[in-house]
């Protein structure tokens, strides 16, 4: 092992961690190295990856080369999902409610909303030339709720009822089929690869 200029492995580990010093938290004796650099790390900046651990800065330096996006990325990811996901929970709410109903109608709703959300992420991310952001899960899914809540106006109004919004019609379908667009969504603006 090479010979290094600490007496410890503690000053070893305080001179290398780049979050130890705005932490007020004692030593603890961890003894993990860095996969990438093989620094000590401390318990407050490791980041466990599936081939070992890196720290925080490395972590984040690493995101960064994937995470592109910009603020009109974000624009752009909503202005597509949210209409796409108006129309998949629409149409999960129309089979419920008419045709299917019960148990067998929120499977349906769930196996359409897996469908349209590979569809509606291929889209988003497409538009966007594949730049992910940060935030941009947060977006989709927000903007995928947003469209849950809308679904049953839309689906009345088109029955004829009139266009209202009332929470007490939101029916279960609808959020079934958003939770399987969001999965999708969610796992497709976090891959990495």
């Amino acid at each position: 092992m090479a010979e290094t200029s600490y007496n410890s492995l503690e000053e070893e580990r305080l001179a290398t961690c780049s979050v130890r010093p705005k932490c007020k938290a004692p030593d603890d004796d961890m003894m993990l190295r860095s996969i990438r650099t093989g620094r000590l790390l401390c318990s407050k900046c490791y980041v466990h990856t599936p081939t070992g651990y890196i720290g925080s800065d490395e972590a984040k330096a690493s995101d960064d080369r994937y995470f592109k996006g910009t603020t009109n990325d974000y624009v752009i990811i909503a202005a597509i999902i949210f209409p796409l996901s108006l129309v998949a929970c629409t149409v999960a709410m129309f089979i419920d409610v008419n045709i299917l109903g019960g148990w067998f109608g929120w499977m349906i709703a769930f196996m359409i909303g897996s469908g349209a959300g590979t569809f509606i992420a291929r889209t988003a991310r497409n538009a966007t030339g594949k730049r992910v952001g940060r935030q941009s899960a947060v977006v989709a899914i927000g903007a995928v709720a947003l469209a849950a809540l809308m679904a049953p106006s839309v689906f009345y109004f088109i029955s004829g009822y009139g266009l209202f919004f009332n929470l007490s019609t939101l029916d279960l379908a609808a959020i079934i089929c958003a939770a399987g667009i969001g999965v999708v969504l969610y796992n497709s603006f976090m891959r990495r690869i």
